[in-house]
């Protein structure tokens, strides 16, 4: 059995591909997106049998402003999978992504706060 992989999101891609003369006109911005959906799809796929990897990926679709990214990097940062703990660099990354409305980064964040993890409550 495969996988199951999320589908496409026009959101995620900016709806450029929703409007194909919208992506004729911005062709950098779509390819960009791209890219950056991609990094993220397969950093999911390597996340178990290459971690180190996958936290590589996550990293620069997070850096694109990907808020799931950007979750995903914080919880692997903040158990030190796929390479060193860093707990600062997490509680920042969930920031980002809560600011973005992740609930889920707004709840560990909360949490990381609460228990002043990652710096002071």
């Amino acid at each position: 059995m495969t996988a199951a992989r999320s589908p496409c999101k026009f959101k995620e891609l900016g709806g450029l591909l929703s409007f194909p003369d919208r992506a004729l006109i911005y062709p950098e911005r779509l390819v960009d997106r791209l890219k950056t959906f991609a990094h993220f799809e397969l950093a999911g796929m390597l996340y178990e049998k290459e971690p180190k990897e996958a936290r590589r990926l996550y990293s620069l679709a997070a850096e694109q402003g990907h808020a799931n990214a950007q979750f995903n990097l914080a919880n692997m940062l903040d158990l030190g999978e796929g390479g060193a703990k860093d707990q600062k660099e997490a509680r920042r990354l969930y920031s980002l992504a809560a600011e973005q409305g992740h609930a889920n980064a707004q709840f560990n964040l909360a949490n990381m706060l609460d228990l002043g993890e990652g710096g002071a409550k």
